[in-house]
C-alpha cells in the first residue's frame, strides 16, 4: 500500500503482506452434518455430542467455557449450568474450515432430593407418611424401596404410607436421557406395639 500526502509531494509505502488462499481438493459430501447432543442433560452428568461424517478431514468442537474437542463424537464430563449454550463444530478440509454447524445444549439442575424428617416411632396398625422433598419437576419418576425388602410394588408417588418398621428411601429418575437417577437418604422408622390397658 502506498500512502500519498494531500499535495502529492510525500509518499510512504507499507511493508508487503503475503496471503495464500487454499482450495480444498475434495468438497464435502453435501449431506446434512446434523450435529446432535444427548441433551437436555442434568448437571454432573456427561454431555455427548455427535455429528454425521460428511467427508471432512477433521471435526473440531468448541463451546462455552473454552471447551474444545475433535472427532465425529465428543463428550464433556461433569457438566454444569454454566456449560449450557451453543456448541459449534468446524468441518475442516485441509487447512480450510469448509462448513460450520451448531447444536444448542440445555443443562438442568437436578434437585437434591431427600426424605423429609419424620418421627421415628409410630404405633402398629397405623401409617407413617414419608415424603420426598422438594417436589420433582414434571416428567420425573418416583420409586420407593425398603433396604431389606427392596423395591416396593406400586410405590411410585412422592409420598409413601409405611405400615411396618424399616429403612426406607426413594430413587427419583429424571425424564431426560442425559440425567442420572437420584437416590435419597434413608429414613428409619419403627412400629411400636401399643401397651395393653386393663381396667
Amino acid at each position: 500500500v502506498t500512502a500519498t500526502s494531500e499535495g502529492g509531494n510525500c509518499q510512504e509505502q507499507s511493508n508487503v503482506v503475503s496471503i495464500t488462499i487454499s482450495t480444498p481438493g475434495t468438497p464435502l459430501s453435501g449431506a446434512d452434518p446434523d450435529p446432535q447432543s444427548n441433551g437436555p442433560v442434568c448437571s454432573g452428568s456427561t454431555l455427548s455430542l455427535t455429528v454425521s461424517d460428511v467427508g471432512a478431514d477433521e471435526y473440531r468442537w468448541r463451546g462455552p467455557g473454552g471447551y474444545t474437542a475433535s472427532g465425529t463424537s465428543a463428550s464433556r464430563s461433569d457438566i454444569s449450568i454454566v456449560d449450557a449454550g451453543i456448541y459449534y463444530v468446524d468441518m475442516v478440509l485441509g487447512t480450510c474450515v469448509a462448513e460450520i454447524d451448531s447444536v444448542i445444549v440445555e443443562v438442568i439442575n437436578n434437585p437434591a432430593f431427600a426424605v423429609s424428617d419424620v418421627e421415628e416411632f409410630f404405633c402398629e396398625g397405623s401409617e407413617k407418611i414419608l415424603n420426598v422433598t422438594p417436589p420433582a419437576p414434571a416428567g420425573y419418576i418416583y420409586q420407593w424401596y425398603e433396604t431389606n425388602t427392596g423395591l416396593l410394588d406400586g410405590a411410585t408417588n412422592a409420598s409413601y404410607a409405611a405400615t411396618t418398621s424399616g429403612e426406607y428411601y426413594a430413587i427419583v429418575t429424571p425424564g431426560h436421557a442425559g440425567c442420572s437417577p437420584v437416590e435419597t437418604d434413608r429414613e428409619t422408622i419403627t412400629a411400636l406395639t401399643p401397651p395393653d390397658v386393663a381396667f
